[in-house]
């Protein structure tokens, strides 16, 4: 009797297992990622970093996110990032952005480990592109300390929108 009830555990056991890989492989891949190193963890204010985005397609909805890593001497508990867009078409669009990185506790926002600390920030979310062609993107660092100090990398990622209810 135990040795059914020892094969009846193991089996359920391993339907789940296989099931939580099946469902972890339902991720979707990025249709664009790309992060650039700062040179010694120094970002200046007139060093923009620029991303080339292919836009996929007009009619899908996508998200967008930027991506950040910093170690623990980054000296602020928020990070303003100018940006701005140059469609296909040689339109520019102008955002600043205020992303905040730590509770007013200061305990650092993301995932860290040995100090480094990494921040998925959203920009747009269930974006649709409005043409096709390649969309240019220019981050600069807005903050008042120039060099801005602790930043490690800094990357954009682009990915089609969860379906409702997932």
């Amino acid at each position: 009797m135990v040795l059914k009830s020892s094969r009846n555990v193991l089996a359920v056991f391993l339907l789940l297992a296989i099931s939580a890989v099946l469902l972890g492989g339902c991720h979707r891949k990025p249709t664009y990622y790309a992060t650039y190193d700062i040179a010694e963890g120094k970002w200046y204010a007139d060093s923009a970093i620029l991303f080339s985005v292919p836009a996929p397609d007009t009619l899908t909805e996508y998200d967008i996110h930027f991506n950040l890593r910093h170690d623990d001497s980054y000296p602020n508990a928020n990070l303003y990032l100018f940006i701005e867009v140059t469609t296909p078409g040689g339109s520019n669009l102008r955002d600043t952005l205020n992303y905040q990185l730590a509770t007013p506790q200061g305990e650092w926002y993301g995932r860290g480990f040995a100090g480094v600390w990494e921040v998925r920030m959203p920009y747009r979310l269930k974006m649709r592109f409005a043409q096709e062609g390649v969309y240019a993107f220019r981050l600069v660092q807005g903050m008042r300390h120039d060099p801005l100090l602790g930043i490690r990398t800094v990357g954009m990622e682009v990915g089609q929108s969860a379906p409702p209810g997932k």
